[in-house]
C-alpha cells in the first residue's frame, strides 16, 4: 500500500485541530474543497471514517484520534526540517489572552498564525503590556496598542441544558427572580446587569475566571451572565438571550504592540 501523502496528513491535522473543513482551509490558505476531498480520499483509502460530520463540526472517530496522535510528531519534525533547510530564524510571539476570552475561541487563529510562520514560537505571557498580541474585549485594549476587531457577540444567560430557563426564547429580570446566580466580573455590560438585578437574584458563587464559571454551570450550581461564545460547543449548556437590558454585547479583538513585528502578526488574522 502506498504511503499517505504528507499534504493529506497536513489537511487531516488541521481539520482535526480546528473542527471543520472550512476553518482548516482558511488556516492552510487553500480552498475548502481541497481539504474535504483530501479527507474523503483518505477515508476511502483506509476504508474507515476519521471524522463524524455533525451539525456543529467534525468529531474525530477512534481511528481519527489514533492517526492524529501517531502523525503529529512526524508533521512537527518535518516542519523543523523545513526550517533548517530554509535557514529560518526562530522568532518568539508573546501572547496574552484575557481571562474572559476562552482559549478555545482563538485556537484556529493561533494555528493560522503558526502555519503562516513556521519559524515562530508562541509564548504565552501573564502581562498584557509586555506582549506582542493581546486577545481581549475592545474595552480592555492596553494603552498604546492598536487593535483589530475579530467578532462581536451578545451577553446572555448561561444555564445547564436541563434547567427550566433553558426552554425559554429569552429571559428578563423578572424571570430570574430568586434564581441562584454565579457572578463573574465583566465590564461594562455585567455592571449594568447586576445593578438592575440587585435584590432579584441570589449570588451563590463568584467565579475567578471563565473556565471555572463554565464548570460551575455544568455542575448545575446556578445560572450566569456570559458571552455567547462561552456556550458554543458545550452540549450540556444553553444560552438564553436577555431582553430589557440594553447594550449587552462586546467586541473581541486582537490588540497589538505598535511594532512592525506585532502588526505583521495581527494582519494575518481573518475576521470570520
Amino acid at each position: 500500500m502506498a504511503m499517505v501523502e504528507f499534504q493529506t496528513l497536513q489537511y487531516f491535522q488541521a481539520a482535526y485541530e480546528v473542527g471543520s473543513f472550512s476553518a482548516a482551509a482558511r488556516m492552510l490558505d487553500v480552498s475548502q474543497p481541497s481539504v474535504s476531498i483530501a479527507i474523503a480520499k483518505l477515508e476511502a483509502r483506509i476504508g474507515q471514517k476519521v471524522f463524524e460530520r455533525k451539525r456543529n463540526g467534525l468529531v474525530p472517530t477512534a481511528l481519527g484520534h489514533q492517526i492524529y496522535d501517531q502523525s503529529r510528531p512526524l508533521l512537527e519534525q518535518m516542519q523543523r526540517v523545513e526550517k533548517v533547510m530554509s535557514g529560518a530564524v526562530v522568532e518568539i510571539a508573546r501572547i496574552h489572552c484575557f481571562p474572559d476570552v476562552l482559549i478555545e475561541t482563538i485556537t484556529s487563529r493561533l494555528h493560522q498564525l503558526r502555519r503562516s510562520n513556521l519559524a515562530l514560537t508562541i509564548q504565552f505571557s501573564d502581562d498584557p503590556d509586555r506582549s506582542d498580541l493581546v486577545f481581549c474585549s475592545q474595552d480592555c485594549v492596553p494603552q498604546g496598542f492598536g487593535f483589530m476587531a475579530l467578532w462581536t457577540e451578545r451577553y446572555g444567560l448561561g444555564v445547564h441544558s436541563g434547567h427550566a430557563l433553558a426552554r425559554l426564547d429569552a429571559v428578563n429580570l423578572e424571570d430570574l427572580s430568586g434564581a441562584p446566580l454565579i457572578s463573574r466580573a465583566y465590564c461594562p455590560a455585567a455592571d449594568r446587569f447586576f445593578q438592575k438585578a440587585a435584590g432579584k437574584v441570589d449570588v451563590v458563587a463568584e467565579a475567578l475566571h471563565d473556565a471555572q464559571l463554565i464548570g460551575l454551570l455544568k455542575a448545575g450550581l446556578g445560572v450566569a451572565l456570559l458571552p455567547q461564545t462561552h456556550v458554543k460547543g458545550q452540549i450540556d449548556l444553553a444560552f438564553v438571550p436577555l431582553k430589557g437590558v440594553e447594550d449587552t454585547q462586546r467586541t473581541v479583538c486582537v490588540a497589538f504592540r505598535k511594532t512592525a513585528f506585532a502588526q505583521g502578526l495581527a494582519s494575518q488574522f481573518d475576521r470570520s
